[in-house]
């Protein structure tokens, strides 16, 4: 309580991939690449004794490292894709990602707000994990719709305009073993200077730590699917060793 049946996503059969390349590799392909902006992870607590907040979800840790890094406002995402294992949880990410004040996160969706022409921005236009397809790993499926709208590909739900999309997902559970990252990504150099200026850091030319987008981008679908039992191993050591 008060969680229904219909407030819980059903495990089903399914799948997804992604190609990943480099961003000079990725512009002679037929297809449009979707260039990473921004990225941000989190760890956040062991189990729900040691929650820090049980109205905060670590979309508030991983959320703000991939906003300045993208350098881009909350005003200029045209799209979210967030992980909903239950309703709770996209609720939870537009407060704690700064879409909306907390406490607010309910009457953000109510109304059809966040539906293709909403009041308010989309969010999860494939239908998400409760009206979609959720295989157990969503994360994949949650860049992947992101992608699909930053393309132009989502006919009749497509996002007019959609050129920047944020894709947020979360390991192990709200309650235990919790974990998130964050991605923003967009298919052109839409805002002058700063896009450019991201894609040629990542490509490798002007940015040390990070050679490739494929490295980028690379690490992220990993962060998605394998970031429950990676969290639940670094928090578990962590309890151990103190």
């Amino acid at each position: 309580y008060p969680f229904t049946v219909r407030d819980c996503c059903l495990v089903v059969d399914g799948g997804g991939a992604i190609v990943i390349t480099s961003a000079a590799r990725a512009k002679t392909l037929k297809k449009k690449p979707a260039y990473v902006l921004g990225t941000g992870d989190a760890l956040s607590h062991a189990n729900i004794s040691s929650m820090p907040d049980l109205t905060v979800s670590a979309a508030a840790e991983s959320g703000p490292p991939a906003f300045k890094m993208a350098g881009i406002k909350h005003s200029d995402v045209k799209m979210l894709s967030l992980y909903d294992a239950f309703t709770i949880t996209p609720i939870l990410f537009v407060e704690d990602l700064g879409f909306c004040k907390k406490g607010e996160g309910g009457h953000f969706f109510e109304g059809g707000k966040t539906a293709p022409g909403g009041s308010n921005i989309p969010v999860n236009t494939s239908g998400g994990g409760l009206s979609y397809c959720h295989p157990g790993m969503y994360g994949l499926l949650v860049m992947i719709e992101a992608v699909r709208q930053v393309r132009g590909e989502c006919g009749q739900r497509q996002v007019k305009n959609c050129d920047i999309a944020l894709a947020h997902g979360t390991g192990g559970a709200l309650g235990a073993r919790h974990g998130s990252g964050t991605v923003i990504m967009e298919t052109i150099f839409s805002l002058p200077g700063i896009g450019r200026e991201l894609i040629t850091a990542v490509d490798g030319r002007d940015y040390p730590v990070v050679q490739s987008i494929a490295m980028i981008f690379g690490l992220i679908v990993v962060f998605f699917s394998f970031i429950g039992d990676l969290t639940g191993y670094l928090l578990d050591r962590r309890v151990t060793l103190s």
